[in-house]
């Protein structure tokens, strides 16, 4: 009988993870012994990683559990740190001692490229980790409350100018169904309607003709 193969993936992002699930439908759990090792307990799913600075999703929603991924599947998972490989010995050196292999994949990630462009290293926010996510998240927040205070004010005036015009445009009949649709259950009155104004006697229309005194 053949010795187990001991399979060793490194890196538990999208590469790594979607070996691990491919050979869980390939493997019978006696052909081969499988393990992911990664720094990092989750894989992380960048493409919604925004979404953590800008406060819309927790960061448990993009930071996958791995050993949901691996243990289904009989594989094993390790977290830590790589350290050394040895191609000749066929070992993977961890921070918790070596690994030994017979198929060995590295799928470690990549390093933000910033080519070249001077300043972007010391003055450039990364948003690579769920850490920088959550590190730009405060300052995010804080801004847009500021633009939505100033928002709110922006449409509080453009309303009180909209209900002016069309007061000063407008039949009285058409005022009133106006200051009905922009104030239901409100209780205010658009800011060129007084009380006065809107009392029954105050109704006449202007192009009705006055009557002439006798």
């Amino acid at each position: 009988m053949s010795p187990v193969k001991q399979i060793v993936v490194l890196g538990g992002g999208f590469a790594g993870l979607h070996l691990v699930r491919r050979l869980e439908r390939r493997l019978r759990r006696s052909e081969a012994s499988v393990t992911l090792v990664d720094r990092q307990n989750y894989h992380l799913f960048t493409p919604l990683l925004y979404q953590v600075c800008t406060g819309e999703l927790p960061p448990h929603a993009v930071a996958y559990p791995l050993r949901d991924a691996t243990a289904p599947a009989g594989f094993q998972f390790l977290q830590s740190e790589v350290t050394a490989i040895d191609l000749e010995r066929r070992r993977v050196g961890t921070a918790d001692g070596e690994l030994p292999f017979d198929h060995l994949v590295i799928a470690l990630g990549s390093v933000t490229n910033d080519y070249g462009i001077p300043g972007v290293r010391e003055n450039a926010l990364p948003v690579k980790w769920l850490s920088d996510a959550e590190a730009l998240k405060p300052a995010h927040v804080y801004d847009e409350r500021r633009r939505g205070v100033a928002a709110s004010r922006i449409r509080l005036f453009s309303t009180a100018i909209g209900s002016a015009w069309s007061f000063e445009r407008a039949s009285p009949r058409s005022v009133n169904v106006r200051r009905s649709d922009r104030l239901a259950g409100t209780g205010a009155l658009p800011p060129t309607l007084s009380p006065s104004s809107a009392s029954p006697s105050a109704r006449a229309s202007p192009q009705s003709p006055r009557p002439r005194s006798a």
